[in-house]
This record gives C-alpha cells, structure tokens and sequence, in this order.
C-alpha cells in the first residue's frame, strides 16, 4: 500500500503507532503497532546521569557520535516523556542524541519504509466499505511485519468550503466537490435550487461531517482550509453541543485537532484520522509567483475566472450574508465556485502529483513536505545510522545574538515627515534568485 498518515495514539500506559493508508485493491488500511518504544541516545559515559529516572532503560550500542564517542539508547514508555527527561539532561550538562525526531518518524525510519510499504500479516478485521460509521471501510491490521515495496495507489479528494457570518459565528452553507460529487448544504426554510436543505445550523453540520464520512476521501482541501473551515467547524460543533459520534469527520471515532508547527512559518495543520488536510495556498507558493494568494488572484492566473464575487469590493462578508439573505441561490453558485476553484488550480498545475511525488522520496506526510529541515532529515538521519553514527538533537534554547543586516543607520531623534519602513523577507535571496535567473535568460 501507499502511506497517507503516520501518526499514534496512547491506550494505558503504551503508545500505539498507526499507519493509515491506500492498499493497491483501493481500500483504506490502518496498521497498528503496539511493540515499538520511544527512544534517544546519550553518551556511553553520561549513562550514570539515568540511574534516577524512572521508568527508563539504558542499553548500550555499537552507535557512536559524529565525534566518535559510543552512546547508549535510553528508552521510555511514551512519547511525550522524551522531551522532559532530554530538558532534565541538559540542565545537567548532559548532550542528548536524535531526541527530537517524531514518535511515527522514528518508526518510519527503524524499518526503512517511506512512501509505500509492503504488509505481511493477517488482516484483524474488514469493515465494510459505503458506511458512513467511522472506520467502516477500515482494512486493519495489528502487529504486521512491514517492508518498503513499490506499488501505486490512488487518492481520493474532497474540497471543502464554508460560508459564513462575518463573524463566523454561524455557519450559512457548506460546498463539497470531489469524490465525484458537487454539492452545496444549506440552511433554509425552503427549497434552494441546487443545494441539499436543513432547517437548521446544527442539522446542516452533522449532515456535512456524515457526507465527508459516506465519501471517506483521502485528502481534504481548501484554502486557508484549517485556519478557517476547519477552525469554524470545530468552534460550530462544540458551540451546537454535537456529540464527538455526529461531528467525527475522520475514519475512526474522534474530534480532529488543529495543531501549529513549531517552526517559523507557523502554519496550522489539522489531524484527522485517516485523512489528510491539504491546503492549496502553501502548495501555489511554493509553486507560483503572484502578488498575493488570494483565492480569486491565483485562480485569474492560473484559469482565466475568478470568485462569483469580486474580492476587491468593500465589504465581502456583507455581501455574502446579503445573499443569503436575498438571493440564497446565488451564494450557492458562489459557494460551489469556490470549491471547484481549489481543485481545479491543483489539478491545472499538477500541484497534488508534485506532492505526493515528494512525499514518496522523503517519507515526509503530505501536509508537511514544505518542511525541508524535516524532510532532509528522513532522508539523512536512515543513512547516518548505516555508517553507526547518530546526530544531534536540535537545541531549542541555542544563544541567540544580534543581527547586523548590510547597513544599520543610527536613530536620529525628533519628529520627520514622509517616513517610509520597509522589510523585504530574505532580501539578498530574493535579489539574487531574480538576476541570476535574469542573467540565464
């Protein structure tokens, strides 16, 4: 099969890896895993300094530091006791190594699979596929024995896209397309041409999760699809008291959660189980240079139309609700626009092949194969370990000192007329990138 998300879970005192993914038949698997541990290295000799942890053991290896020292690997029961004890050591002086790699990375790394896997293993149960129940069409599998092996498989998608109060406080219509489907679920009190109706808000959205669970894609897309769809819907659900059964958007039981990467960028994902988010605007940046990346600026470019409703008027949000308001009809063609838009600007510029071509050769999930330190690091770290070295743990708390840019002007006191401020992000990168392509022109 074809890996879509590695990720874990704890049940009591053990942590559980889960790998879901694509078998070659087309249908959604989830591996589980329950023998694999959480670990990191230190020094062979700065072993002493774990005699007063609990609940860890100290195994020495034929490992050894970029330097040549031989470490030993400390182990401990779950994940999220790994970064406290390496905090614990470093107050102590004490280097650690490799304690910053993710719990599924490390599993990914330790049995050499990246983009498809080969599963050798009886299958613990079948659902059955077209139910809209959370892991009805789950091929799974407990304890398998994995292997990298070649093969393809496709993915399914879905776009989504919500209208709202300006405020986002209530929830207008909701547009899917994909799955081979287009439609837009709407609360109103009568029939609305082209739109599935619901009495009410609350009715509209256990509907919405239902559907995206009867469709059971793959991917999810959007635009600004986590900090606003997704945000929105999570807010909406607890706001309406939906219970975790008629809000699960994912392929097991569960409320999804919205995480920020604590990275630079800081861009927000969403984790629901079986599925990936993948959001157009960090995929058309990495891809495209325009002005800005406005839904309706990429789509002018990349297709030749736009939104239904111009983004340069003033007040957008009103106009939405006035639509609703007054011509429902119309917010449903907006709404269904918008959606088609983010598949259609993918699917012009290849975008989704593009990353899950990176994905296959970094083992990196599909949401973050923008991050190139991690990426380069799955790729890195497996081929350290052949050659018996383990790397560094990232220092979070590194001395940070001033920067000094190409020209640092003295302040000049007092008041000045016609002040300009500019902050041009990775200037000389920038400047260099545009002439040198410039010159090879």
């Amino acid at each position: 099969g074809v890996i879509l998300q590695p990720t874990y879970r704890i049940h009591g005192d053990r942590a559980i890896i889960q790998i879901y993914g694509k078998l070659e038949s087309g249908r959604a698997f989830l591996v589980e895993d329950d023998r694999f541990r959480p670990y990191f290295f230190v020094r062979r000799s700065d072993g002493h300094h774990l005699s007063s942890e609990r609940g860890t053991s100290l195994r020495e290896t034929e490992l050894q530091t970029l330097s040549g020292e031989p470490v030993s690997r400390v182990t401990v029961g779950l994940p999220g006791e790994v970064r406290p004890l390496r905090e614990r050591l470093a107050a102590r002086g004490v280097p650690s190594y490799e304690a910053d790699i993710r719990f599924p990375y490390r599993y990914l790394m330790d049995h050499a699979l990246r983009g498809t896997i080969g599963i050798e293993g009886d299958i613990q149960s079948e659902g059955r596929t077209g139910d809209d129940a959370p892991g009805a069409g789950l091929v799974r599998f407990h304890n398998p024995d994995l292997l990298s092996s070649e093969c393809e498989a496709g993915f399914t998608h879905l776009s989504l896209d919500l209208e709202t109060s300006p405020d986002a406080s209530r929830v207008y219509s909701a547009a899917l397309v994909g799955c081979g489907i287009e439609e837009v679920h709407l609360v109103a009190n009568a029939a609305v041409p082209g739109a599935e109706v619901y009495e009410s808000e609350a009715a509209l959205l256990a509907a919405l999760a239902r559907r995206i669970r009867e469709l059971d894609p793959d991917l999810l897309l959007g635009w600004n699809v986590v900090d606003f769809d997704l945000r929105v819907l999570a807010q909406r659900f607890e706001a309406l008291g939906l219970s975790e059964r008629d809000s699960s958007l994912g392929r097991l039981p569960g409320a999804f959660r919205i995480l920020g990467d604590a990275n630079f960028t800081r861009q927000s994902r969403a984790e629901i189980s079986g599925r990936m988010v993948v959001d157009g605007i960090p995929l058309v940046r990495d891809a495209l240079r325009l002005p800005d990346y406005r839904l309706g600026t990429v789509a002018h470019s990349v297709l030749g139309r736009g939104k239904l409703i111009d983004e340069e008027a003033p007040d957008t949000a009103a106009e939405i609700t006035r639509l609703y308001q007054e011509e429902p009809e119309a917010l449903v063609a907006y709404n269904l626009e918008d959606a088609r838009l983010v598949v259609e600007i993918l699917e012009r510029e290849g975008l989704l092949e593009l990353t899950r071509e990176r994905s296959r050769l970094t083992g990196m999930q599909l949401d973050r194969v923008g991050a190139s330190i991690a990426s380069f690091d799955l790729v890195y770290l497996p081929e350290l370990r052949r050659h018996g070295s383990v790397a560094p743990s990232v220092e979070d708390d590194n001395p940070r000192a001033n920067v000094s840019g190409g020209s640092v002007l003295e302040p000049v006191p007092g008041l000045a007329r016609d002040v300009a401020v500019y902050d041009f992000k990775s200037l000389y990168p920038s400047l260099m990138r545009t002439f040198l392509s410039l010159i090879h022109i």
